[in-house]
């Protein structure tokens, strides 16, 4: 009677060997999950990175507040102040003689209406004992031009005609939006033009009332 061969037992895989495989596994995964975060947060990063940078030598500034959620955009723009060539002979002028000094008022009338000014006849301020010259704008149109005269004659502009206890009373100005109140610093010396030029610096300061604005705009 022959034996029959017998098939060997296959042999179990010992616990520490299963563990080790399992380690292996779980730290492969780990290793992709955090690899796929690290790509993730370069990408989110290089999509939210500064936005500034140069404008290419504009003028305009852009600013992003936080904490808001559309952003706030400030823009901020300059203006070249421009020159307005003022045209005397487009208003009216009168002299009041403030010095009681007869004779001087009327004489440097005729030197301002040489200068440019449509002159109306002058007349006697309320007081004669006024001492410096003093030139006035009795409305916003004319200030300009009041302020030019004053660079070309060195006659100190101060403002518009009082309304308060005024020189002369309104009146009494003849239709002129432009007064020259004589006083005794100049009663006797004739009134010298330095020439349109002189007066470019005060016209461009009133046409550049916005040389730089910032414009706030809410997203």
């Amino acid at each position: 009677m022959s034996r029959r061969p017998v098939a060997p037992v296959p042999k179990q895989r010992s616990g520490t060997a299963r563990t080790v495989v399992l380690v292996a596994i779980f730290a492969i995964l780990v290793g992709v999950i955090v690899g796929r975060g690290l790509s993730n947060t370069s990408s989110g990063t290089t999509a939210g990175g500064n936005t500034g940078g140069s404008t290419g030598g504009s003028s305009v500034t852009t600013a992003k507040s936080s904490g808001s959620k559309g952003g706030t955009t400030t823009v901020a723009t300059t203006v070249a102040p421009t020159t307005t060539t003022v045209n005397l002979r487009s208003f009216k002028g009168i002299v009041l003689n403030g010095n009681g000094i007869k004779g001087t008022a009327g004489t440097r009338s005729t030197e301002l209406g040489a200068i440019g000014l449509t002159m109306v006849p002058a007349a006697d301020a309320t007081t004669n004992n006024f001492a410096a010259s003093a030139l006035f704008a009795v409305d916003q149109a004319s200030v300009a031009a009041a302020q030019a005269l004053s660079a070309r004659t060195g006659i100190a502009y101060s403002g518009l005609y009082p309304a308060a206890n005024p020189p002369a009373p309104v009146e009494k100005l003849g239709g002129a939006t432009i007064v020259l109140l004589l006083g005794k610093d100049i009663a006797n010396q004739a009134i010298a033009d330095k020439g349109a030029a002189a007066a470019a610096p005060a016209a461009a300061a009133t046409t550049a009332a916005a040389v730089a604005t910032t414009t706030t705009v809410k997203k």
